[in-house]
């Protein structure tokens, strides 16, 4: 029997992608120059490879000077993958 998709799902996974590309367009610079057929200037990435890349990671968090901190092994290119998305969120905010 296939399971039925209800409207709240859909809307919450609408938003999700909405939210998902407003964060890629606000962190990477335009990838394409515009015209009449092609609109998009970035070339995004689905939810499901952000996900693997930002928050599926093996990481520990640590109670340091009483706030809980998520420390991940060292690795330039995640590092400056989450730096990039910090600013983006700071530029946006």
């Amino acid at each position: 029997m296939a399971s039925m998709v209800s409207r709240a799902q859909v809307k919450d996974e609408f938003f999700n992608s909405l939210l998902t590309r407003e964060l890629q367009m606000q962190t990477q610079p335009r990838q394409r120059k515009t015209n009449p057929k092609r609109a998009a200037l970035w070339v995004f990435e689905k939810l499901e490879t952000l996900r693997n890349r930002m928050v599926r990671r093996a990481g520990r968090l640590n109670r340091a000077a009483g706030a809980l901190t998520l420390t991940l092994s060292t690795n330039e290119a995640v590092q400056e993958n989450y730096e990039m998305v910090m600013r983006g969120l700071k530029k946006a905010a």
